[in-house]
């Protein structure tokens, strides 16, 4: 009568002969499963109740027992299995038909619920795993761009240095032409003079009789020379004349300057030449290294004036070992020429503009610092 009945809902029934085949059509997918209160003390609970428990989150399969008229005579093994089933609707006997088909229907519309609930957490699973996957994408693209950025702002700095390198290099060039204008004239001017004064030494020379007078104007005639070459540095520098750069042995043209050195600094001042031991060839112009361990030993005077300790050194090294302006030295040898005292120093915001021409910290008329 059940599977007519049910048939006649336009439901499919499968009748289960043994518990195992109850099992299996549960598997299969089915809505809801009727059983009469006799069966249940036939269905092995242990395998009922693993299927139960194994039910995902979504599932509570809905049961409808058949139970008896006589609720006293219930086995007490019919009781434990009907809350072994949780999901089950008790009808008594005999049953209404329509009762019996509402309650059928009932539980297969419940079972159709549970299954759109199984959809739709797919869906939620599916849209999570989307959106995971997008922000991932969006993460890699958001790292790729920040690094790009950064890239970028790299460049960008670099560039912005580099620009004002050029700035304060073109800056540094019109200074010099403005100097090199400005010393050429004075040079000049100066030179004519030197001229005339070593024209009439060279008269002196000639009608002096007294050995005395004879050697001032040697020795003014000397100083003559000395103007003469510095004036002649000079119009080169205004020129933008090349030197003559030689390869000369500057350990012994330090030497060699010895005498001159000390008699700069004076006598409260110790002069101490450190130099290399191995060869120190170099190709310069002499005249232009003397002139400048001459001007730095003249400034580090200066800078002691209690006395103290003025020190020429020379030493080898190799490209890469020390860097410069414009960066690491290339490969090669070079040769460091370093003066250094043990004066009140030079303070940290004046370094970059200790070799700007005629730049000075000393008071007007004690002179030009460098030179």
């Amino acid at each position: 009568m059940i599977h007519k009945l049910l048939e006649a809902i336009e439901l499919t029934a499968v009748i289960c002969t043994s518990a195992d085949v109850m099992l299996e059509a549960l598997d299969e997918g089915a809505a809801a499963a009727i059983l009469t209160e006799e069966s249940l003390v036939e269905v092995p609970e242990a395998p009922l109740r693993a299927w139960l428990t194994a039910q995902p989150s979504w599932s509570d399969f809905p049961f409808i027992v058949l139970a008896s008229r006589d609720v006293g005579g219930r086995s007490r093994q019919a009781l434990q299995m009907l809350q072994t089933l949780g999901n089950a609707f008790v009808l008594e006997r005999p049953v209404h038909t329509e009762t019996l088909a509402r309650a059928v229907d009932a539980a297969v519309r419940a079972r159709g619920r549970q299954y759109a609930t199984r959809l739709h957490l797919r869906q939620l699973e599916d849209t999570r795993g989307e959106v995971e996957r997008l922000n991932a994408e969006l993460e890699a693209r958001i790292a790729s761009r920040t690094r790009e950025l950064a890239g970028a702002n790299d460049r960008l700095m670099a560039e912005i240095a580099e620009r004002e390198r050029a700035q304060a290099a073109l800056i540094q060039v019109q200074k010099m032409e403005a100097i090199g204008r400005l010393t050429g004239g004075i040079a000049h001017d100066f030179n004519n003079l030197l001229h005339v004064v070593n024209m009439n030494l060279d008269l002196v020379a000639r009608v002096a009789k007294d050995e005395k007078v004879l050697g001032i104007a040697a020795r003014a005639k000397s100083a003559v020379g000395r103007g003469a070459k510095l004036t002649g540095q000079l119009l080169s520098f205004a020129r933008n004349q090349s030197l003559l750069p030689r390869l000369t042995d500057v350990n012994a043209l330090l030497d060699g300057m010895r005498e001159l050195v000390t008699v700069s600094v004076g006598p409260a001042i110790q002069v101490e030449m450190v130099l290399s031991e191995e060869p120190a060839w170099a190709v310069l112009d002499a005249n232009q290294l003397e002139m400048a361990v001459l001007n730095l030993a003249v400034n580090a005077r200066d800078a002691m004036p209690s006395g103290g300790t003025l020190t020429v050194s020379t030493r080898t090294i190799e490209g890469g070992d020390a860097p410069t302006a414009q960066g690491q030295l290339g490969a090669g040898d070079y040769l460091a020429v370093a003066v250094g005292d043990t004066g009140s120093g030079i303070a940290q915001h004046l370094l970059t503009k200790v070799f700007d021409p005629f730049f000075t910290t000393k008071p007007v008329g004690s002179g030009t610092g460098l030179g």
